[in-house]
């Protein structure tokens, strides 16, 4: 049964963490190329760091140094697989050399999902980025959620640029 209210959504996603974990970590392992996995709990990414050997995990708590650290090493390729949260590392960095974007379930805002796959996928990206999104059944709501703000987006540019079409 698809989850609805936040919190019934939030059990939904705590109960699959192990499932879900699981299968980005076999996509990750069986691959030599850069990732970047985006979660939005704790659970899930401490899961994912367990079963991707060569993986580094950004957290809030981390110092400024350690973030930067871990930012410029993934920037510059010394490490492979980054797992963080779109709320930490979402925003102003370019990742172009990394063309594998992986959600472990989603947030409803649209916004941060936007903002971290153009973390990859922006200027200077010379391959097809594959982005991911692992949620469970029960998680259908959200996914729905984010389709949908992702169409009203698209409808809102088009519109967008048909009136200014017709002000030249």
């Amino acid at each position: 049964m698809e989850a609805q209210t936040l919190r019934e959504r939030l059990i939904a996603r705590r109960e699959s963490i192990s499932n879900r974990a699981a299968l980005c970590a076999g996509m990750v392992n069986d691959s030599n190329e850069a990732w970047l996995l985006w979660c939005n709990l704790n659970a899930e990414a401490d899961q994912l760091q367990a079963l991707i050997s060569d993986s580094v995990q950004l957290k809030g708590p981390d110092s400024i140094e350690k973030k930067t650290e871990l930012l410029n090493a993934f920037s510059d390729g010394k490490v492979r697989v980054m797992i963080t949260k779109p709320s930490i590392a979402g925003f102003g960095l370019n990742w172009q050399h990394c063309r594998n974007v992986a959600f472990l379930g989603l947030s409803d805002s649209w916004e941060q999902y936007y903002q971290a796959v153009r973390r990859c996928w922006r200027f200077g990206q010379k391959q097809e980025v594959k982005v991911h999104i692992i949620t469970s059944t029960a998680e259908g709501a959200v996914v729905k959620n984010i389709q949908r703000k992702e169409r009203d987006a698209d409808l809102m540019v088009t519109e967008m640029v048909a009136n200014m079409s017709e002000i030249n």
